[in-house]
């Protein structure tokens, strides 16, 4: 007898229940830290078996792998989503607004963003190596818009854009720490917060925007983030076992 073909409606509830096993490893990843979560009470809070979540992830750290990938895989569409809306999104200390606001009402992106290692456990560690491929190309990513920014005009020259860049994740890592380090910060307004991240980062290495600079840089900008995101697309998928 010939085995039987997935029928699309199947294909699609194993989408959706990835899809809510996902979820609820994101959750328990901020609330209980990688090491104290286990795949069975992920399976639980999921609504699934055990062996439905095995189904889908070979192993809780390819599980988890997955949760991280999906969190940057968002920020980065959020950005795409800020300069497709407005092409002044593609300034340095725009990109920093969109995604401390972004981290401040996601807990889970803050943690991925900061690298948190008391959260994120050995998966740190992990994640660094497994990752290691996509945070390149990341890098070269950004740092290579930073370049073609200055060559614009819309950064200023007395820095390389690899410096540049160094100085954009300082200024954000310590905007997000802050609230920790200096606890009288947590009680200021996501947005206010954010306004001084943006003039930060505006006063340090940005010129005033020109319109047809940004108009000539958006397209490019978009390219290229969007080839990052395929490429995290598919290291989330590659963790997927349908």
């Amino acid at each position: 007898m010939a085995a039987s073909r997935p029928v699309p409606g199947a294909a699609a509830e194993r989408e959706r229940r990835a899809e809510r096993i996902l979820d609820t490893a994101r959750e328990l990843l901020v609330s209980w830290g990688y090491r104290r979560v286990t795949v069975e009470e992920v399976a639980r809070r999921a609504g699934v078996g055990k062996g439905t979540v095995y189904l889908h992830w070979r192993t809780k750290e390819a599980l988890f792998l997955a949760v991280l990938a999906r969190i940057k895989l968002a920020l980065n569409r959020l950005v795409v989503a800020a300069v497709r809306e407005d092409p002044a999104g593609l300034m340095p200390s725009r990109m920093a607004r969109t995604v401390y606001l972004a981290a401040h009402d996601d807990p889970a992106a803050r943690v991925v963003m900061l690298g948190d290692t008391e959260t994120l456990g050995r998966l740190a560690h992990v994640a660094a190596e497994s990752h290691a491929d996509v945070s390149a190309m990341a890098m070269d990513t950004v740092v290579g818009l930073f370049e073609l920014m200055r060559e614009h005009g819309l950064l200023r020259d007395e820095r390389t854009p690899r410096e540049q860049f160094q100085i954009y994740l300082a200024v954000v890592t310590g905007f997000m720490l802050s609230p920790q380090l200096a606890p009288a910060v947590a009680a200021d307004r996501a947005a206010a917060v954010a306004d001084q991240l943006e003039h930060t980062l505006r006063s340090a290495i940005e010129n005033p925007p020109d319109p047809a600079a940004l108009a000539a840089v958006a397209p490019v900008f978009i390219a290229r983030y969007e080839h990052l995101i395929e490429r995290l697309q598919k290291t989330v998928d590659s963790q997927l076992h349908l």
